[in-house]
C-alpha cells in the first residue's frame, strides 16, 4: 500500500503479461485477464521509515506537542471554486507523549474567509518512523479567487491558488 492511502477495504488483483511484449495474458479464458483474489479490510498505515516518505514540499513546523509536519503534497496549478484538490500532510515524531493527536487544518481565501476546516488525528510514529494523513479538500462556490492560506493548528503552512471565476 502507498503510505499516505487510508483505511479501508481494498481488493487484491492478479494480471499477468507477457514480459516480451508487455500485453496482457488471457487469464482462464477470462475477457477482462483480471483474478480478484479476496477484499481486505485494512488500517492506515501506523508508521512507515521517513525514507518511504516523500512529500513534493519540505517543511519544518512542530504542529503540536508531540507531531511535527516535516512535510506537504499540494497542487501547484490553480484550483476552481467548486472543485476539489487531494493534500496530503507528513508527520514525525516530536515528543514522547500519547499515541495519537488531534490536529486542525483550516483553509482561508483571499478575503480572509474561512473556507474549509477539518479535523483528524494522527497517530504519533515510533522514532525514525512517519505517517502521512491525505485530504480531499472541496472549494466553495464562493470562494475568493487569489491565494488561499493552509494552516494546521492555526500556523501557516503553504498555500493554494484559486482560480479567478
Amino acid at each position: 500500500m502507498e503510505p499516505c492511502a487510508p483505511g479501508g477495504e481494498y481488493t487484491l488483483t492478479a494480471e499477468a503479461y507477457n514480459p516480451s511484449t508487455g500485453k496482457s495474458l488471457s487469464v482462464d479464458g477470462q475477457t477482462d485477464n483480471v483474478i480478484v483474489l479476496g477484499t481486505h479490510r485494512v488500517g492506515a498505515p501506523l508508521g512507515v521509515s521517513l525514507d518511504d516518505l516523500e512529500p513534493a514540499i519540505e517543511t519544518d513546523v512542530q504542529a503540536g506537542k508531540n507531531l511535527k509536519l516535516f512535510g506537504m503534497d499540494l497542487p501547484q496549478e490553480p484550483v476552481r471554486a467548486g472543485s476539489s484538490f487531494a493534500t496530503a500532510l507528513y508527520w514525525e515524531r516530536a515528543g514522547d507523549g500519547a499515541a495519537r493527536e488531534t490536529f486542525d487544518l483550516t483553509l482561508t481565501d483571499s478575503a480572509g474567509k474561512e473556507i474549509v476546516r477539518a479535523q483528524q488525528e494522527a497517530p504519533i510514529p515510533a522514532q525514525g518512523r512517519g505517517v502521512c494523513t491525505a485530504f480531499d479538500l472541496e472549494i466553495p462556490q464562493d470562494a475568493a479567487s487569489g491565494r488561499a492560506t493552509l494552516m494546521v493548528n492555526a500556523q501557516e503552512i503553504g498555500a493554494v491558488t484559486i482560480a479567478p471565476k
